[in-house]
């Protein structure tokens, strides 16, 4: 069975540096194309308000050894079906 998530992003929280617009041989991307890599973190329990979705901002092995903050940029819900 299909599983719908739903979530939003604050864009406002997405630093400059972590927006890639490059491939990975240095070239820009077709049309100035831009991605960022996400995490999505599926809770067994929602919170106060329902949400049981939280999305972060995808740490590089780095960030992961030096243990740096996560950059929290959503929430949302999983539709119950």
């Amino acid at each position: 069975m299909e599983k719908i998530l739903n979530f939003s992003i604050d864009l406002s929280k997405i630093p400059q540096e972590k927006i890639k617009t490059k491939d990975k041989d240095g070239n820009d991307y077709k049309n100035g194309s831009q991605f960022v890599n996400l995490t999505l973190f599926i809770n067994e329990e929602a919170d106060n308000y329902g949400n049981d979705l939280k999305v972060i901002l995808s740490q590089s092995k780095q960030e992961r050894e030096e243990k740096a903050s996560r950059i929290f940029i959503g929430e949302g819900k999983r539709n119950k079906q």
